[in-house]
């Protein structure tokens, strides 16, 4: 009885090994084999507007191997992300046989010294841009701080219908704005927001300064000093010293 019990046992055993050994099989002829299941489509999605349809197929006919199930997701992910108007890239299976590439773009917000881009949410990148943007200059990794300063800066400065051109941070700190039409505003290191709202709160009473190149320092506690450019001695390059 022992015996047979035993036989028994093995038997089993045995069983369980040979239908571990199938079933794997199975799952490898399942997912390498099996034609059905090879990626047959790969849909991009996303607002696009300088990225072509196009680049995105190719790079995904380059880059995709395996099938549907062992397509490597991180690899074609990274690939998106090297486009250089590519923010982030996320990639999903879809069954049966459908890859989704969900893309966002970068958005320009300004040039980042002689090259770089910077977008909406303070992140330098590079890509060919032609449009007109302003400029910003400052130390290396201080461009989301620039970034917030900016939007306060330009959103003050709609309030008269002017324009930020260029917003310039120097190495100790001190603030400068370019405005479009060439006029300067020194507003220093401390209290730059409250600076620049004492200038566009006396903007239309001093019809002087209306469409003028010049250079303002408003780092004065209670006003600021005005020279225009024909009183410049350096007409071209002004900045902030404080």
């Amino acid at each position: 009885m022992r015996i047979r019990l035993r036989s028994l046992k093995w038997i089993a055993a045995i069983a369980l090994v040979l239908a571990a050994g199938w079933i794997a099989q199975v799952q490898l002829n399942w997912l390498g084999i099996v034609p059905g299941i090879a990626v047959k489509e790969v849909l991009i999605k996303g607002e696009l507007h300088r990225i072509r349809r196009e680049v995105p197929d190719v790079l995904v006919g380059r880059v995709m191997k395996g099938n549907f199930f062992t397509v490597d997701i991180g690899d074609v992910q990274s690939e998106f992300e090297k486009l250089p108007w590519v923010r982030s890239a996320s990639i999903r299976r879809s069954w049966p046989d459908r890859l989704e590439v969900t893309l966002e773009e970068h958005v320009p917000l300004a040039r980042w010294g002689s090259s770089g881009l910077v977008n909406d949410h303070g992140e330098i990148f590079n890509a060919e841009y032609e449009g007109d943007l302003p400029r910003f200059v400052g130390p290396a990794g201080s461009e989301k701080e620039m970034t917030g300063a900016f939007l306060l800066y330009q959103s003050e400065l709609q309030k008269i219908g002017r324009r930020v051109a260029e917003i310039a941070m120097s190495a100790r700190r001190a603030w400068s704005v370019k405005l479009d039409s060439g006029m300067v505003l020194a507003l220093g290191r401390s209290d730059a927001q409250q600076r620049l709202e004492r200038f566009v709160a006396v903007d239309k009473l001093i019809p002087e300064l209306k469409d003028r190149r010049g250079y303002v320092d408003l780092r004065y506690p209670s006003g600021f000093a005005v020279k225009l450019l024909g009183q410049l001695k350096n007409k071209e390059n002004v900045k902030a010293t404080q």
